[in-house]
């Protein structure tokens, strides 16, 4: 079973020399040496398995051609489960390389866990992101499958109502599209047509965003608005285990203050169990 991250306030982030060997993945970098490091004094606590060449993705990595015949193919490559039950290589490039190119068909590899990896981050802010981010594809997972067990489950109900429901939600924008035209107000490199078509788009969803403010109700369950969920990133909130989602239009379009109530954005409150607990408006405070 997946479990979600506890964010440790007391993280320090793995150190950097010159010469060391970092991996990018997006913001998160990790430093490869050290991970190596690890792995040469702890071979024991990792699990090492055989994976089949055809399932090592490179990814985007360049290589060094003149580098590719060198390696040693009997040495491990290195993966790290970057999100739930998703492994990628995170050392090993060349010599996936060379095994494609030789026709081989497995190579051994050490398989790190979440909290084998994370400790080889090299900043507190690449740290706090992971934790989000680890956490969001948590969440989304257990929702994912609470809402097929529901399904599974249910028993006689509305399909016609269901599946207006369902096709209003899937109208309505997500939150990352809301939030990009909302900054073509705040200052952000736009023409005025631009601005005409995102403002259309912002009144079109604005309707949209209060008319299902109308229709969710306390007590009822987020799987009851399917659709719901993939409107915006949820967030969890580790002092009460419960989960939230933010709707509606931010501040810049037409709420321009920076604080107090925007009356045009709320934010749906759940436990773990998708049971809607608190609708409220979004408050701005400096």
């Amino acid at each position: 079973m997946i479990q979600p991250l506890r964010e440790d306030p007391c993280f320090s982030p793995c150190p950097v020399d010159d010469g060391d060997e970092l991996f990018p993945n997006g913001i998160f970098v990790f430093n490869v040496s050290r991970m190596l490091e690890y792995l040469e004094k702890n071979p024991a606590d990792v699990k090492l398995v055989e994976i089949p060449v055809c399932h090592l993705d490179q990814g985007f990595s360049s290589l060094n051609e003149s580098h590719v015949d060198t390696v040693d193919l009997s040495h491990p490559v290195v993966l790290a489960e970057i999100s739930p039950g998703h492994y990628n290589l995170i050392d090993g490039h060349h010599r996936v390389a060379k095994a494609q190119r030789q026709g081989a068909k497995s190579l051994h590899a050490y398989r790190l866990t979440v909290l084998q990896h994370i400790r080889f981050l090299t900043s507190k802010e690449a740290y706090h992101s992971y934790v989000e981010y680890w956490n969001g594809k948590v969440m989304r997972a257990l929702l994912v499958l609470l809402i097929s067990v529901t399904t599974s489950f249910a028993g006689d109900f509305d399909h016609a109502a269901f599946k207006q429901l369902r096709d209003f939600i899937h109208t309505l924008p997500a939150r990352e599209r809301v939030v990009a035209d909302v900054a073509l107000f705040r200052g952000g490199p736009s023409t005025e047509a631009q601005k005409q078509e995102a403002t259309e788009r912002l009144k079109k969803a604005k309707e949209g965003f209060d008319r299902l403010k109308t229709l969710i109700r306390i007590g009822t369950s987020v799987f009851d608005y399917p659709g719901l969920i993939a409107l915006a990133r949820p967030r969890h909130s580790e002092a009460d285990n419960t989960y939230s989602i933010v709707l509606g239009i931010p501040p810049g379009w037409n709420w321009t203050h920076e604080q107090g109530t925007n009356e045009n954005e709320y934010e749906i409150f759940f436990d773990n169990h998708g049971l809607i607990t608190e609708l409220r408006p979004v408050i701005y405070r400096h």
